[in-house]
């Protein structure tokens, strides 16, 4: 069980602390918990801090303490991620994928990574006879999953580095392809006429996760 830091500037050793300013098409590929510290952190803390709901402190300091985890807390709640429960038991007030996918969605028009992790392309899709073939790009040899149904899927956020979110959806069903930079799935039985939900998981041979930010597609 981490233990959550309120700690002041004097004991962070910070010679200043700065009120942030927005920062524009805003992206972070870093997971962070209590203690981390870094470029992203600053990121993610200056982009947070252009909303005084989600971070009225407003201060920018390069290190992830309880304020920073009180803004993702409400970050995460907003965006339906987790609500309740801590970092160890539910990933609440920790970064891990999902909060990486969906801050980078928001913020930096859907760039998805998450730390040394592959990057996932936007994918493309082609309609056919018997369904869709999903089709994307990594940075690197990963392999990668595609969740689908015919509802909203539910993400729920890691408890820890290197754990996958949790994907649930009414009759959920998944594909996996085989290590490699190029991906094709091809999705049959599909129903007609119908919205499917969808995401794409992918995990390089570390074992180091990227999720891309749920979308759709409608077969023919």
């Amino acid at each position: 069980m981490k233990k959550t830091l309120g700690l002041s500037a004097a004991a962070l050793g910070l010679s200043a602390l700065m009120l942030a300013t927005p920062a524009l098409a805003a992206t972070i590929s870093t997971q962070m918990d209590i203690g981390t510290k870094g470029s992203d952190v600053t990121t993610l803390q200056q982009t947070f801090a252009s909303d005084s709901s989600l971070y009225p402190e407003g201060l920018v300091t390069g290190y992830f303490g309880s304020l920073s985890s009180g803004a993702v807390k409400r970050f995460q709640a907003r965006n339906s991620i987790v609500s309740s429960g801590t970092a160890a038991s539910t990933g609440y007030g920790r970064v891990g994928p999902s909060t990486i996918a969906t801050f980078n969605a928001v913020y930096g028009g859907g760039v998805v990574s998450t730390a040394s992790a592959p990057i996932i392309s936007i994918p493309a899709l082609a309609a056919n006879n018997t369904g869709m073939t999903v089709m994307w790009n990594t940075s690197q040899p990963a392999t990668g999953t595609i969740y689908y149904s015919t509802s909203p899927l539910t993400v729920t956020e890691t408890t820890g580095p290197g754990q996958s979110p949790g994907i649930t959806g009414v009759n959920l069903q998944t594909s996996t392809v085989a290590i490699g930079t190029t991906n094709s799935v091809n999705l049959t039985n599909l129903y007609a006429h119908t919205t499917y939900y969808y995401m794409i998981l992918a995990v390089n041979a570390s074992g180091q996760i990227s999720v891309t930010w749920p979308s759709t597609f409608m077969t023919n």
